[in-house]
């Protein structure tokens, strides 16, 4: 019988011959200790019946396995997703590694479960106020549970079920954008040229050009070109950063606005080597929190209630004037303009927040059918509310019809 096998001393250590594929293999039990390398025998002999040969492996260097029926912790979560992500065709992005599993972390708290076979979803406490957010995190560790990572785990003898499969979607009703008006935009673009240079630059890319908060962070000086009548601020991939929709956008700029920019850099005694068009700044122990750890993160919190005293009364305030310059732009050209402005793949995005901005036109048909019209009769008789025939009789005729003060006669 397997667990009858004998161990041998192989060095310092013990171990004993299994066959795996086919093949003899040796396979060290790690210890000097004969007791401790029986006892890691027998375990050795479970976990290969199962989990299989990797996890039995693994279990003898150390790693902690998930023994049939065992509900895994969120540590446990984090390996196998881990391993499962690794062994995956489409590469996944570190930052999103560490938000998808930190969400479950936080679910897992609030519901004051130590593992997933504990989370109760309907412990999940819904209000106004934080449904937005709660909702998003559901959506990033759900991604933790689908399908082919499921098959993957189950394969290695891990069953595991997606448990937010139960939760009832709670959606926010997103309302037409409010803008803040002239007045208000005025105050806070004026009144940012007091700021330090890296908080007047972020004002600047935000309100004047679009620019998303982690657009802002990942700016290189090589998006800024100067043309001889024109600058452009061109968003685009490179150097580990993809825009949110994937699109590369072009922003016209005014060349005093560039010129600003490349001079608030300077005065920030930024490292010529130093790609970003905005450099980051010394971090401040004042400020604590998630935000504070990222690029700029400590500038971003520092605007946030100066932003809110000045009428941005969004919880993400650089998010607020994003907006806010696309309701300019959508509210003064059309809402083609301000999706390729904002750089939104849809543009059924930009309308869910400006449509309501736009400025209704009065059509009339009859207008743009008789502008077609090759007679040069046509505009005039539609004025004076007579055929084209009719007007031409007219004016063979010279009769006396006038339009306003001029005689018809005289204007054809």
């Amino acid at each position: 019988m397997e667990l009858a096998m004998k161990i041998f001393k192989r060095g310092e250590t013990w171990a004993f011959k299994k066959t795996h594929e086919g093949k003899p293999v040796w396979v060290s039990l790690r210890t000097k200790n004969k007791q401790d390398a029986e006892t890691k025998k027998a375990q050795f002999q479970v976990t290969l019946k199962n989990n299989g040969w990797e996890a039995a492996k693994a279990e003898l260097r150390g790693k902690r396995i998930l023994k049939k029926g065992e509900s895994p912790t969120i540590e446990d979560m984090e390996r196998i997703y881990r391993e499962f992500i690794g062994q995956s065709v489409k590469k996944v992005a570190e930052s999103t590694i560490r938000h998808n599993i930190g969400c479950l972390r936080r679910l897992l708290t609030a519901c004051k479960a130590r593992d997933i076979g504990s989370f109760d979803p309907s412990k999940l406490k819904w209000t106004e106020a934080n449904t937005s957010n709660q909702s998003s995190q559901v959506r990033a560790a759900q991604s933790m549970f689908k399908k082919s990572a499921l098959i993957y785990w189950a394969a290695q003898g891990i069953h595991l079920k997606n448990p937010f499969g139960s939760i009832e979607k709670h959606t926010v009703k997103q309302g037409g954008y409010i803008p803040l008006g002239q007045e208000c935009r005025e105050r806070i673009w004026n009144e940012s040229k007091n700021l330090l240079p890296r908080q007047r630059m972020i004002v600047i890319l935000a309100l004047g050009a679009g620019l998303r908060r982690g657009e802002i962070q990942a700016a290189r000086v090589s998006w800024l070109v100067n043309d001889r009548d024109k600058s452009t601020l061109t968003v685009q991939s490179g150097y580990g950063f993809k825009p949110k929709s994937g699109i590369h956008r072009s922003i016209l700029i005014s060349k005093e606005r560039a010129a600003e920019l490349l001079e608030l850099r300077k005065t920030c005694l930024a490292n010529p080597s130093d790609p970003f068009l905005i450099p980051d700044g010394p971090k401040s122990k004042k400020v604590k929190s998630q935000m504070a750890n990222t690029r700029l993160g400590c500038q971003f919190k520092i605007l946030l209630p100066w932003l809110f005293e000045r009428g941005v009364k969004e919880v993400k305030g650089i998010h607020g004037l994003r907006r806010e310059a696309g309701s300019v732009v959508a509210s003064n050209y059309s809402m083609l303009h301000a999706q390729k402005f904002l750089g939104h793949a849809s543009i059924v995005t930009t309308e869910k927040y400006y449509a309501g901005l736009t400025k209704s036109h009065t059509i009339d048909m009859e207008t743009l059918i008789f502008a077609q019209e090759s007679d040069p009769f046509a505009p005039l008789a539609k004025k004076l509310g007579i055929s084209v025939e009719e007007l031409k009789v007219l004016v063979a005729n010279k009769a006396a019809v006038t339009d306003g003060n001029v005689a018809v006669s005289e204007k054809i």
